[in-house]
């Protein structure tokens, strides 16, 4: 009997929710954000950070070809990246770090794949106090993108 029922379980798992419920999903998200930044930071819980993170992760999930998914992506490690500054921790940048990896891997055809690599040496420089990584990847960046707004200003 497990048998039988495997293929229809399986089949829907791939099943992907449609783009208006993405968007719906999305807005909620942003909401959420809003709402969360709308507060004083002493008063924001680890909990709080997370609900957001996992409203922008539902996006990505559950419809991962809407025109939201990468935006969503996005939103979610903009988010882990206040936590980890938030709490001071570096697990957390880390996480956000690779979310951007994940975004520029699975979506590199979104416009904010610039935007992350630049932000991920950032993260290195800024926040990890990791020149090395942080020197690495600027570099890649000005190699990949050369013409862009960060690169320009660079310069």
């Amino acid at each position: 009997m497990l048998l039988i029922a495997l293929p229809f379980f399986s089949a829907h798992a791939r099943t992907h929710k449609s783009g208006d419920w993405a968007t719906t999903q999305f807005d909620t998200a942003e909401r959420m954000r809003e709402a969360l930044n709308g507060r004083p930071a002493k008063d924001r819980s680890r909990a709080e950070y997370q609900r957001v993170v996992n409203a922008y992760r539902r996006v990505y999930f559950e419809a991962p070809t809407s025109s939201k998914a990468s935006g969503a992506v996005v939103g979610e490690a903009e988010v882990m990246v206040e936590m980890g500054r938030q709490f001071d921790d570096e697990k957390i940048l880390r996480l956000a770090i690779r979310k951007y990896e994940f975004l520029r891997r699975e979506y590199p055809g979104s416009e904010q794949r610039v935007d992350a690599l630049f932000t991920i040496g950032e993260i290195y420089k800024d926040d990890l106090n990791d020149p090395d990584n942080a020197r690495d990847t600027f570099t890649d960046f000005l190699h990949r993108y050369p013409k862009s707004h960060q690169a320009v200003a660079k310069q």
